[in-house]
């Protein structure tokens, strides 16, 4: 099995920390691709979303709550591809800036 490198799981893992804190408490990975749902509850959700970006997750699952549907987690197992990627730091702050800028509106929709 694949262990991603140190600072992707430390990443992962602070974002999954401030989601956790002040979005969605009872859910642990609200950043896996892998989301099913019925057309009609998808077709309301998405509606009502704003988000289109890294974190449009957050807000679809803040909504689902809003709305009253059950959310469940379910393993899944999945191959990671490795892609290898620079890492750039002006890319990695304004990547930063734009998801905390994001949260803080998505917050602030669903306050």
């Amino acid at each position: 099995d694949y262990v991603f490198p140190l600072k992707r799981r430390i990443r992962s893992n602070l974002f999954r920390f401030v989601v956790r804190r002040f979005f969605l408490y009872d859910i642990f990975d609200s950043q896996c691709g892998m989301k099913a749902f019925k057309s009609s509850v998808a077709k309301k959700l998405f509606s009502v979303s704003r988000s289109s970006g890294f974190v449009f997750d957050v807000e679809i699952l803040m909504i689902a709550r809003r709305c009253g549907y059950s959310i469940k987690e379910i393993p899944v197992r999945w191959t990671h591809v490795i892609k290898k990627n620079r890492y750039n730091l002006r890319r990695y702050v304004k990547m930063l800036y734009g998801i905390a800028s994001e949260l803080v509106a998505i917050k602030i929709r669903h306050a």
